[in-house]
């Protein structure tokens, strides 16, 4: 395997391990079925209301009427799902002591990028193609 995608599989095992990410995945895919289900269930009896803010969906029947009601949903919940989940990822890299910085070519000979799982010329290709 390459370097890069050694440091993409650890990222990725880090990510999928981790409960606050599970957490959220549980929470969109139940939010959204539920949420669907009673707007559904909803607009079939006649809720003035719900049809009024479904709007052309309100016309449709069956499958139609589901999904649109779910693809409405998730836009609003992935949103803010991704929101949390990208807030928590870099707020684990700074309580792990990863240190960011605005200038990456100041950070090439910072000692943390040792601790990476990539090799030291391939990071000095990423993180420095502006050096002298």
């Amino acid at each position: 395997m390459s370097p890069l995608g050694t440091a993409i599989s650890v990222e990725f095992c880090k990510t999928r391990k981790s409960y606050t990410i599970q957490t959220i995945t549980v929470l969109v895919v139940l939010g959204i079925a539920i949420l669907a289900g009673s707007l559904l269930a909803a607009a079939r009896r006649g809720n003035e209301q719900i049809l009024t803010q479904l709007g052309p969906l309100a016309d449709e029947t069956g499958w139609n009427q589901l999904t649109g009601i779910s693809c409405q949903i998730t836009a609003a919940g992935a949103l803010l799902a991704f929101g949390v989940a990208l807030a928590w990822l870099f707020g684990r890299e700074f309580a792990d002591s990863t240190p960011w910085c605005d200038k990456p070519y100041l950070c090439c000979s910072q000692g943390w990028l040792r601790h990476l799982p990539v090799g030291r010329q391939l990071l000095e290709e990423a993180y420095c193609p502006a050096l002298p």
